[in-house]
């Protein structure tokens, strides 16, 4: 193996006395040249100039630029390739790109055992003879197995073209024989030194652009041969490399104060300089650079006006911390960023988020000659909420603050002009600032924008905007007319905004808009200040022709005759789009609206307007929702009735639904056709989400949603169809049930209910039980009009596993009988095979079903506690609400999930206030109704709390009892009162002896409560009657 040496010479430097020629200045370290130490394997080429080279003769080896920290331990087997080609790019990836193997010579075999970062020196195996005509390629293969860091890299050079080939892999070695498809061409080569041949005319180093003005500027070089004169080439910068001759050079520097230098350039230009030596009137250098440059900004002239359409605008800068006297510290950022002024929109004015404490951020102007008296500075500032249009929340902090500075140097000593503090904050959409700048005249000044938070950071958060910068005579006329005034409707559809703008005018305070549907009109807008916006956006009527004028106006009155233009808009509507980004489960698999059915895939928006379906007015409009979400989802429904494109809130025809979480479930969302419903085809929408359609939101795009869209043709119904106030379970047993339906109105046709199999006629009004159905299997029933399906009316969906409790729903609320404490008369309730009541879901506990009933009667204190607790093996989350009224028109009193005291988390709710004998129900539930079992409950209160007289000596006799029911006391027996499960009494007597008999005989047979009372205290026992 030949001698390899790790060199530790300065970057880039041409070392005089040594043969050896140095290609490539940059320093990007995220390329995969000369080849890739972060994979297993790679094969690469790269393709260095003839005119890079300019020179020939034997290449005895080479360095490369190592900027990593490994010692590459797994990078120890390389073949190195030179060769000539006539490439001067890689023209793809496809393995046709390569430079046949057969073309390369192998000039070296073996390691690259580095020590550090610094320039790696390898000499050749065998020298490679280079013709100094054909461009050079270098190829490397890498052939050991593993890997080093991601951060063991080569510094590359940008260069013009795809230059570099590179395959990589972990897995695969590829053989340069037949090399595969690379993975990637690159416009860079690695940094290379050519070590054994020297060029004929060196590179001139050191290129450098110095004393650079706004027209002007010198340069300066390191001459490292015998040249004799230079030539340089100026140009736009990206334009790569001269193809021609340049512009002659003799010496050096190449001064503008001696006659010569780079003269007639533009201000705040970027150039590029490309610079080369002659060593003969035939031999000159490889070209240099390029080397890039901006002039600098020229004194503006006045008037002049700045609407940051482009942040930073052209001469303007930034700077960093310093005070008026000296200055700012750094130049070139700050805390200030482009935003739309007011936050209305993004770009279009500089914006300042005042926050932080310790903030000290600047915003400076170019210079301006003020030229003449009468000058002024004007701007427009406003203030707002962070991240809002609206006016700030919290106040202004009084240690914050924004100057309005001036300097005649540029640099230091600045003058406040004007402060923004918590005792002059500009409004949210603007307040216009005129500062006379009479005193500068004859003077080049710039203008700062200087904020300062002070030490105290507290938590309100502000915007602060700057726009229409403007340095003008004082108006003494009324302003000119607008131009380049242009409207920019919707393309695609005529009910979305169109965009009005206008150039901002010299001299206006502010602008009036007028819209009319006629040339002159006024009809839609007369003469609207907008202040000093410069745009407007307008949301006009499909397909409609609108007319437009924009008048500026100042202190000295309106613009004069200002003309119109016109604008139409697009002949299409559109609806806001209403498109969620994910769903629970597979969202919702099919909707039944009418008997028409809509199975939809898993999708978060689909578009079901291709069917339409006749739904009638004044009649029940069927819509059945199949969600397989798994959660529950709230579900609004929207009939654009105007047909204006817009979902109103008028138009919301179903709304405050939601899905249970069972998998699959199907909501009945069908409502009744408003009368008043336009008759004809209207869009109509429902929406859906698991929490963004608690509040109704048509145009809804956020998680977890689905919304479908449909066509409806509202018409006249033809029919009347059967009614019916209620359903409920009926006769369930331990392996059927029925369903009684209490059917109020027969319609005009010949009505049946059917189960889509099985139909059940219904001949007159009453009850009628349909069934037997087994448990566990879904049945839908309809009843069907027997003339015309359009006034077929959904019965309901049932599905019962088990039977359900007694006190399934609100009409058999069972009774419960208040005692003095919870342990008084509680009793024990269950909620398996529960299913969710027709009344109004409660606001608590996150309800989805599973409802069981009681009702209580209120004593005479009008007060009660309603209670739940835990039974041994039962539920441990259970939650109650407390209403009055009655079933099908509850009011909701209060509703708990865990004000209890006892174990777990349970319901405790007191009501007080209550009329004595009102009857109030209590719902009580499991928390998101999915843990099934046994509670207790009990409903008390302490006025009903008993002396506990001693029982010692009480007897009551028979239990269960067939006619006469004897008590026996040692002391008098005041009085005794009997109730029924209702709460109602149906015996009372006053007894005033120790033993007493009470004839039960005409009662039915059942449970009883009896209370007996004795000097004042209580005691309740449960009697049963055969």
């Amino acid at each position: 193996m030949k001698k390899i040496t790790l060199s530790f010479f300065l970057f880039f430097i041409y070392l005089i006395g040594f043969s050896q020629i140095s290609i490539g200045n940059g320093t990007n370290e995220s390329q995969s040249f000369p080849f890739d130490p972060f994979f297993g394997y790679s094969y690469t080429q790269s393709i260095y100039l003839s005119s890079e080279i300019n020179a020939s003769g034997d290449i005895t080896g080479l360095q490369w630029y190592y900027s990593g920290t490994s010692l590459l331990t797994n990078n120890q087997e390389l073949t190195i390739y030179l060769g000539h080609t006539t490439k001067t790019v890689f023209n793809g990836t496809q393995s046709t790109s390569w430079e046949p193997v057969s073309n390369l010579t192998d000039v070296y075999t073996g390691g690259i055992p580095v020590t550090g970062p610094g320039w790696v020196s390898i000499t050749f195996d065998t020298p490679f003879t280079y013709n100094g005509t054909d461009n050079l390629i270098i190829a490397v293969d890498e052939n050991m197995s593993g890997y080093n860091s991601s951060s063991d890299d080569f510094y590359n050079t940008s260069v013009i073209g795809n230059r570099s080939i590179n395959y990589r892999s972990d897995s695969v070695n590829p053989d340069p024989s037949t090399p595969p498809t690379a993975s990637l061409v690159a416009s860079y080569v690695a940094n290379v030194v050519l070590e054994g041949i020297t060029e004929s005319c060196p590179l001139p180093t050191d290129v450098t652009v110095i004393n650079i003005t706004e027209s002007t500027a010198d340069l300066s070089w390191t001459e490292n041969g015998t040249s004799f004169d230079w030539e340089y080439v100026i140009q736009p910068v990206g334009t790569g490399a001269p193809t021609g001759s340049g512009l002659s050079v003799d010496l050096n520097p190449w001064l503008v104060a001696d006659g010569n230098g780079i003269t007639g350039l533009m201000p705040f230009t970027e150039y590029e300089i490309y610079f080369r030596s002659f060593c003969s009137f035939s031999d000159q250098s490889a070209w240099v650079g390029p080397v890039n440059f901006k002039t600098k900004c020229d004194v503006f002239a006045v008037p002049s006006l700045e609407n940051f359409s482009t942040y930073v605008p052209d001469c303007w800068e930034e700077a960093d911390n310093g005070d008026l006297t000296a200055g700012p510290d750094t130049y070139g950022t700050s805390g200030w960023v482009a935003d739309g002024f007011g936050n209305n929109g993004s770009t279009g004015s500089a914006r300042y988020e005042i926050w932080q404490a310790t903030a000290n951020d600047w915003l400076i102007s170019p210079a301006y000659l003020i030229s003449a008296t009468g000058y002024e500075l004007k701007f427009d500032a406003a203030v707002t909420q962070w991240n809002t249009s609206n006016a700030p929340t919290g106040p202004w902090e009084s240690d914050d603050y924004v100057e309005v500075l001036i300097s005649t140097t540029g640099t230091n000593n600045w003058t406040v002009l004007y402060t923004y503090n918590d005792t002059n904050v500009p409004a949210p959409t603007g307040t216009t600032n005129i500062i006379d700048l009479s005193a500068y005249v004859g003077q080049n000044v710039k203008i700062a924008f200087r904020v300062v938070e002070g030490t105290a950071n507290g938590s309100t958060d502000l915007n602060f905007y700057v726009d229409n910068f403007e340095i003008r005579l004082t108006p003494i006329n009324p302003p000119d007319c607008v131009t380049n005034l242009v409207a920019t409707p919707d393309a695609s559809c005529g009910n979305e905004a169109t965009t009005i703008t206008w150039d901002a005018v010299s001299g206006a305070d502010g602008y009036k808009i007028t819209i009319g549907t006629t040339s002159g009109g006024n009809d839609v807008l007369d003469n609207v200040d907008l202040g000093v916006n410069v745009t407007y956006d307008y949301i006009g009527l499909v397909n409609t022709n609108y007319f437009v004028t924009v008048t500026p106006y100042n202190q000295n009155g309106d613009a004069i005759a200002c003309s119109e233009i016109t604008f139409a808009t697009n002949v299409n509507g559109c609806y806001c789009p209403s498109l969620p980004t994910s769903n629970d489960g597979n969202g919702i698999s099919n909707v039944q609206l009418g008997a028409t059915d809509f199975p939809t895939g898993d999708v978060f928006y689909f578009d079901h307007t291709g069917t339409t379906v006749d739904l009638a007015i004044g009649i029940n409009s069927n819509v059945q929702i199949t969600f397989v979400t798994g959660y529950t989802y709230d579900t609004n429904i929207w009939i654009d009735f105007n047909d204006n494109y817009v979902f109103e809130a008028s138009e919301l025809v179903k709304t405050g639904i939601a899905s249970t979480n069972a998998n699959p479930t199907t909501l009945d969302a069908s409502f009744i056709m408003p009368a008043s419903a336009n008759l004809g085809l209207h869009r109509m929408r429902i929406a859906t989400a698991d929490s963004g359609q608690s509040t109704p939101n048509p145009c809804y795009s956020g998680t977890y949603g689905v919304t479908l869209d449909f066509n409806v043709n509202v018409v006249t119904p033809p029919c009347s169809p059967l009614t019916f106030a209620s359903t409920t379970l009926a006769n369930c047993s331990g392996t059927d049930y029925f369903i009684a339906i209490d059917v109020t109105n027969l319609g005009d046709g010949t009505p049946s209910i059917s189960d889509g199999t099985t139909s059940w006629p219904v001949t007159a009004t009453g009850v009628i039980n349909v069934g037997p159905f087994a448990l566990g299997t879904p049945i839908s029933l309809t009843a069907l009009h027997g003339s015309s399906a359009i006034c077929d009316v959904p019965v309901g969906t049932y599905n019962y596993a088990v039977c359900p409790p007694a006190n399934d729903d609100c009409v058999n609320a069972q009774v419960l009988i208040p005692g003095g404490v919870f342990a008084d008369n509680a009793i024990v309730g269950t909620n398996v095979g529960a299913s969710d009541s027709n009344e109004t879901a409660p606001g608590c506990a996150l309800y989805d079903g599973g409802d069981v009933w009681y009702q209580v009667t209120v004593p005479a204190s009008g007060s009660l506690t309603f209670e739940n607790n835990t039974q041994v093996g039962g539920i441990t989350d259970s939650a109650g609400a407390v209403y009055s009224g009655s079933c099908g028109s509850l009011v909701l009193i209060d509703c708990d999930d865990s004000g209890s005291d006892g174990a777990n988390d349970h319901p405790l709710i007191t009501v007080s206030g209550r009329t004595p004998g009102e009857v109030l129900y209590y719902r009580v539930w499991e928390y998101n109704n999915d843990s099934f079992g046994e509670f207790q409950v009990s409903v008390y209160d302490a006025s009903l709390s008993s002396s506990a007289f001693d029982l010692t000596g009480f007897r009551a006799y028979p239990n269960p009892v067939k006619n006469i029911l004897n008590l026996e006391y040692k002391s008098n027996i005041t009085s005794i009162s009997v109730y029924n499960l209702l709460g109602q009494e149906v015996l009372s007597r006053t007894i005033n002896a120790t033993s007493t008999n009470v004839d039960m005989s005409q009662l039915n047979s059942g449970a009883y409560i009896v209370n007996v009372s004795i000097d004042g205290a209580l005691q309740t026992i449960k009697v049963i009657k055969e």
